[in-house]
């Protein structure tokens, strides 16, 4: 690992590393897996052919596959969640003390505690931004809160919440037009777009698969420029 100056603060010794987040990050090699903090020190050390990092920290917390189960560590590597509704083989993220969880058929939400939230009914449910989760349920996208709440009907081909308003979602229609709208289903821009460049996360959920939007070297500060005049009432 190097600093922001180039200089390296942590020996390459290892197999392969993830990145840091919350101040920890996991490291491979041999048949252990490390949990180490910036200063290269191990917090904690697990046996490869048991434990399997799958997610980095968020609210304290990150996921391992542990056998064929699932847990979640605290910052001090502790087991402090393992529940027979976390499969393995699935990613789990959480936030803000919930958690998306896969019951062997369909998606739903806990808590840390492993109480169920929301129970799974859904195909799938990824998280945006704080109390708001993407999910597919009947082959139609739409968004729920962290209580189960619809907050964006399930009307949608496509669906993703990417944009300086956590409250506006851009919608792919039957029409296979990309629209920007808020939680009440209002339309924000006049404008229908063929294809939404999505610079932070590239990803847009949708029925037919999720699509990795790559980078388009032709945008430039012009282009974007264009966009947020299209809307800029919104983003003021």
């Amino acid at each position: 690992f190097l600093n922001e100056d180039g200089e390296e603060v942590i020996k390459a010794k290892y197999d392969s590393v993830w990145q840091f987040k919350e101040g920890l990050t996991w490291a491979n090699k041999g048949d252990k897996v490390y949990l180490i903090d910036k200063n290269g020190e191990v917090v904690k050390s697990f046996n490869k052919g048991v434990y399997s990092p799958l997610t980095e920290f968020s609210d304290g917390l990150a996921a391992l596959s542990k056998d064929d189960k699932v847990v979640f560590v605290d910052k001090k590597g502790e087991v402090v969640l393992s529940n027979s509704k976390l499969k393995y083989g699935y990613y789990y993220s959480h936030h803000y003390g919930v958690i998306t969880y896969y019951d062997g058929d369909n998606w739903g939400l806990m808590d840390t505690e492993g109480n169920i939230i929301v129970k799974a009914k859904y195909n799938s449910i990824a998280y945006v931004c704080k109390d708001r989760y993407i999910a597919q349920k009947d082959d139609k996208w739409g968004a729920i809160d962290a209580k189960g709440d619809t907050v964006i009907d399930f009307d949608y081909v496509g669906i993703a919440q990417n944009s300086t308003e956590n409250s506006l979602y851009f919608i792919l229609n039957d029409k296979n037009k990309v629209l920007l709208i808020n939680e009440s289903g209002d339309e924000i821009c006049k404008e229908e777009f063929s294809d939404v460049n999505f610079n932070v996360t590239n990803m847009f959920y949708s029925d037919v698969e999720r699509v990795e939007f790559e980078e388009d070297p032709t945008l430039s500060e012009t282009t974007v420029a264009a966009v947020d005049s299209i809307c800029g009432e919104v983003y003021e």
